[in-house]
């Protein structure tokens, strides 16, 4: 009895637990895929991959990996599902096309996040090291998200290695690591590392990661292609970079440099108008109508498009019939509430003029956040007067320069003034940016201040300082 007991226990465990099965889960098609449950299921994945190569894989959990899969003779030409999940990567190979997936044809990988870090000599990759194929041969990259860090001596990329012959399609995705690249002779481009007369479709991406090493020279944000057809470059659409690229030579998938839009002052909510796709793994939004797109909480776009928003004014300052808003940056069309963006960040403001006199029984007041953007619109009006706070204010705009520095009184009243500053001026960097005579007091400040020449309240006095 106590054998039997025994014996039907094990039974139970085996048919919980999973173990002492042979092979992955499932069937390898859409219906019932080959199922990754977990890091000895990567492992049984890779080790005997003739099996699953060619199927439908999806992954049910939080793996860990040390293994690459695929080779050039053997690709992965299925389909991989991440299903959202994280695969975090520990790789270290110097064979060549180091990544997750060495090698596919014919493959897609898609709603994957890969985290971590892949090194390698050539062809390395975050997610994909090379695809390869022919004119009728498809690889795709969906709605992916790419956090590792990557390194490699020569032709590396953060989404894709290399890509030859077939058509690659990247959608959706985002590379958001550190590309270290040590040597400055070699190539490496931010979602797509090097491509031979493949034919390429980028959309409705964005590079928003790092660089580092000696090879800045050689680096493009989003792709290096090399051939001798450049028309193979088919799309490169709503495609965006955070960080400028530096090479000149051979053909690049440009896309554009990415500028933020942003609320400002007296606005209380702005967003990018239009029926909107969600990337939910990748964190992307992009919407119908209207170039541009979210990523994460903030809005991008580049030098020329048209973006299509939407946006409200402080329900305060709203009915004010001196209240004004405009954009830092772009043109903006009130009849089809489209911004064409120029080749700059731009902060959507609302501004209403300051009540008061500006004598010390009659100061200028400042009561939100349009009224600061007015102060700094105007601000010879109000730089010699004495002006108070009378509530909490956010603070995307300095004021004053040193030849024109602010001489006045600024009373904050125990208030507090967020600071949301981003300002390259040659003038530095703070909310009052140059005073002379002048007197700031009862006022705390919090928030950030970036750029150099910076400070968090004043950034220069001018004379006998």
């Amino acid at each position: 009895m106590r054998k039997k007991l025994l014996s039907l226990l094990a039974l139970l465990m085996v048919a919980v637990t999973g173990a002492w099965a042979d092979g992955l889960s499932g069937e390898g098609t859409a219906g019932s895929p080959y199922l990754i449950q977990s890091d000895d299921d990567w492992t049984e994945f890779c080790t005997n991959f003739a099996t699953y190569r060619t199927s439908v894989v999806k992954l049910t959990t939080n793996v860990t990996i040390t293994t690459p899969l695929g080779t050039s003779d053997a690709p992965f030409t299925g389909t991989f599902d991440g299903d959202g999940h994280t695969m975090n990567a520990n790789i270290t190979d110097n064979s060549g096309s180091a990544a997750p997936f060495r090698y596919i044809n014919g493959g897609t990988i898609r709603n994957l996040v890969v985290t971590g870090s892949v090194s390698g000599s050539t062809h390395t990759s975050g997610l994909v090291g090379f695809t390869d194929g022919d004119s009728n041969t498809t690889n795709t990259i969906e709605n992916c998200l790419v956090q590792a860090n990557v390194t490699c001596s020569a032709h590396f990329g953060g989404l894709v290695g290399h890509g030859l012959n077939s058509k690659v399609v990247i959608t959706g995705s985002a590379f958001t690591g550190n590309m270290a690249i040590p040597n400055k002779n070699q190539y490496a481009g931010g979602l797509l590392g090097w491509c031979g007369n493949a034919i390429v479709e980028i959309t409705n991406s964005i590079f928003a990661g790092t660089r580092s090493g000696n090879g800045t020279v050689k680096f493009h944000p989003i792709g290096i292609f090399y051939g001798a057809n450049s028309s193979n470059l088919t799309g490169c659409g709503n495609c965006y970079y955070t960080i400028a690229g530096t090479t000149s030579d051979y053909v690049r998938y440009t896309g554009k440099q990415a500028r933020t839009i942003t609320a400002g002052g007296g606005v209380t909510s702005l967003a990018i108008d239009g029926s909107a796709t969600t990337y939910s793994v990748s964190g992307i939004t992009v919407y119908e109508g209207s170039q541009g797109l979210k990523f994460g909480d903030v809005l991008y776009a580049g030098n020329g498009d048209a973006v299509k928003l939407a946006f409200t004014i402080d329900e305060s300052i709203a009915s004010d019939p001196n209240m004004e808003y405009f954009f830092t940056s772009g043109t903006f069309n009130e009849e089809t509430s489209t911004l064409t963006m120029a080749d700059a960040n731009t902060i959507l403001n609302a501004k209403v003029p300051l009540s008061g006199e500006g004598t010390a029984g009659s100061p200028y007041l400042i009561q939100n956040s349009a009224n600061w953007v007015w102060f700094s619109q105007n601000f010879d009006t109000y730089k010699e007067g004495v002006i108070k706070l009378t509530s909490n204010i956010n603070v995307f705009t300095p004021i004053g320069t040193r030849d024109n520095p602010f001489t006045g009184t600024f009373d904050g009243d125990g208030y507090t003034m967020n600071l949301s500053i981003n300002d390259n001026s040659a003038q530095g960097t703070a909310p009052f940016r140059a005073i002379q005579g002048a007197t700031i007091r009862n006022l705390v400040a919090t928030g950030s201040v970036t750029r150099w020449w910076t400070c968090g309240l004043c950034q220069d006095w001018c004379q006998h300082h």
